[in-house]
């Protein structure tokens, strides 16, 4: 994991995708979780949506 300054905004692309983007590009970022088939069941996913500064406004 590459970490930035906390509080910054700063998102850095990296590898294949730092070819094809540049500052100000939107991006979307998405993770995932390995859980056991009961909590999967149940599972909510969350949305953040962000503005231009990445500051949470969703």
């Amino acid at each position: 994991m590459i970490e930035g300054e906390r509080g910054s905004g700063e998102i850095c692309i990296h590898a294949a995708a730092a070819h094809r983007s540049k500052p100000g590009d939107p991006v979307i970022m998405a993770s995932w979780s390995d859980v056991p088939d009961s909590e999967a069941r149940s599972w909510q996913a969350r949305r953040v949506f962000v503005d231009g500064q990445n500051e949470i406004r969703d």
